[in-house]
């Protein structure tokens, strides 16, 4: 009996890991490496990793109310087992978010370097990387299996979707729905195009600094873990090596 008491303590200790307000929540701007950071994280610690990104789907898309809402969801009562909750690179400046934060004890900020120019550079960069992984590769393929002769579609429907795709090329915005995408397609790129693909007026030149010195100055007001991401050199620094301080870092291990 005694010995059952001291393991239902410990079982009792053990669900409060990374439960509640001892979650680890990773902040950031766009393109840092919070979601390549989180999995990593994920895998070592063997903890669920919630992508808000992933989830703001289900909340009606990224304006301020659904974004707030997909907040406060993840981390409410509803959702609270042991995890991971990767935010997306803007959720954390709407509304009350920064409020909702507060007690929370495993918060850290992946930014790209504390040399505030650097950063700028790497997040710009970043971005165009991004842009041609998600959007202009995507949507070039597209087009170029609606143009094959070995696309499954009508000339009609055929003829339809070009124009959609040749629009969203030049910068205009544009829809596909996933029965409208070539099976070439789906099959190369997964997961960016099996909802479908979609594109906002000017998506191929927009730029959307999310971490301005006003953005930096809100991100050290909720907490003081700041992760560097890169080296002094400029050059990214290993998964291992970060997600390793991370953890060094994080309180309710023990």
């Amino acid at each position: 009996m005694k010995y059952l008491k001291k393991y239902e303590l410990f079982e009792k200790k053990e669900e409060k890991k990374f439960t509640g307000k001892n979650r680890i929540i990773l902040l950031g701007p766009p393109t840092v490496g919070k979601s390549t950071i989180s999995k990593a994280l994920g895998e070592k610690l063997d903890l669920e990793v919630i992508s808000l990104d992933m989830l703001q789907k289900k909340f009606g898309g990224f304006g301020e109310k659904q974004e707030i809402e997909c907040v406060e969801y993840v981390i409410s009562n509803k959702v609270n087992t042991p995890s991971i909750l990767d935010f997306g690179g803007g959720q954390v400046y709407r509304g009350n978010v920064k409020d909702l934060l507060k007690g929370y004890k495993n918060i850290f900020v992946l930014i790209p370097s504390e040399d505030y120019n650097l950063s700028q550079e790497f997040l710009k960069s970043g971005h165009e990387d991004r842009l041609n992984s998600l959007m202009r590769d995507p949507i070039k393929h597209i087009l170029k299996s609606l143009e094959s002769d070995e696309c499954e579609f009508s000339d009609i429907k055929k003829k339809k979707l070009i124009s959609i795709c040749k629009k969203i090329i030049s910068g205009g915005a544009g829809e596909l729905k996933a029965g409208e995408i070539p099976k070439a397609s789906l099959d190369k790129f997964g997961e960016i195009l099996e909802g479908g693909f979609a594109s906002a007026p000017n998506w191929d030149t927009c730029y959307d600094n999310l971490y301005t010195k006003k953005h930096d100055k809100i991100n050290r007001s909720i907490t003081d873990n700041i992760i560097e991401a890169f080296t002094e050199g400029g050059n990214r620094r290993s998964k291992s090596s970060i997600v390793n301080e991370i953890i060094k870092k994080c309180k309710g291990l023990t």
